[in-house]
């Protein structure tokens, strides 16, 4: 259980680092850092900013965006993900959720 548990806690750490650097960067930067880490066949509509908001990262995408919290307590990572398009918001929800990261 405890190897369970810091597993978790690795793998919360990798992602939140990894989509905390791309905070404040170019969109086409941001867009590229995702890409070469998202599973095959996803594709990401174009980014218009990626930043901090409240305690996570928010990236705005046209016609969408999508914000990673992270719990304090928990190896427990929340996902948001809204937008006016019901399938590309479940397809951009899956996809950032199955980023490629060490940890």
């Amino acid at each position: 259980r405890e190897e369970a548990r810091a597993a978790g806690n690795r793998r919360k750490a990798s992602v939140v680092a990894f989509l905390a650097a791309l905070e404040g960067r170019p969109p086409a930067e941001v867009s590229a850092a995702l890409r070469e880490r998202l599973p095959a066949g996803h594709v990401l509509p174009a980014i218009v900013r990626c930043f901090r908001a409240g305690d996570g990262t928010l990236i705005e995408f046209e016609g969408c965006w999508f914000q990673l919290r992270a719990s304090g307590t928990d190896a427990v990572l929340r996902y948001y993900c809204e937008g006016g398009d019901r399938r590309r918001v479940g397809e951009l929800n899956e996809a950032l959720i199955g980023l490629r990261l060490d940890g």
